[in-house]
């Protein structure tokens, strides 16, 4: 159990590294980096903590959407996660120690601008709140883990874009 938490705990902070490093950066923000990692630090973790805070109050095991999750079963997905973040911020880290973000001197037809920034965010915004509101509203979306619902591939494949 404290190890679950430590785990945990090291995840938020690195995340929360990121978020902060981009926050301070001058000059051009990674706002779609900002955004992704913010949604990752309240979905993935926020689950991952309420799934956690169920499993030390509750007798084991706990049933989420027809899955059994047991201590050991939670301890080997949190080990995979704290592997996964571990990789996303050590590529992150090496990404902007090497200052591989475009240079201004691209033509001007494939320079970002602001708008492309708004339309690309817009769309994951959007997607996002439709999905939690088709999966029933934020209440019932941490209990809907696992849940297929007939339109949630779509609107993934919309959050997915802010990816490219």
């Amino acid at each position: 159990m404290i190890f679950d938490i430590l785990l945990l705990i090291i995840q938020i902070a690195l995340l929360s590294l990121i978020v902060l490093r981009e926050f301070l950066t001058r000059g051009k923000k990674n706002l779609i980096a900002i955004f992704f990692f913010i949604a990752h630090l309240v979905l993935v973790e926020g689950q991952a903590l309420y799934v956690l805070s169920d499993l030390m109050t509750n007798s084991e095991p706990v049933f989420y959407a027809s899955n059994v999750i047991t201590f050991k079963s939670f301890t080997y997905a949190n080990i995979v996660l704290t592997i996964s973040v571990l990789i996303i911020y050590v590529t992150y880290y090496l990404a902007m120690k090497k200052d591989i973000r475009p240079s201004s001197t691209k033509s001007t037809e494939l320079r970002e601008s602001l708008f492309s920034y708004v339309v690309v965010v817009g769309i994951m915004l959007a997607a996002c709140c439709l999905l939690i509101r088709k999966l029933g509203g934020l209440g019932s979306f941490y209990y809907s883990m696992g849940v297929m619902i007939g339109g949630q591939v779509l609107l993934m494949i919309m959050l997915s874009i802010g990816k490219l």
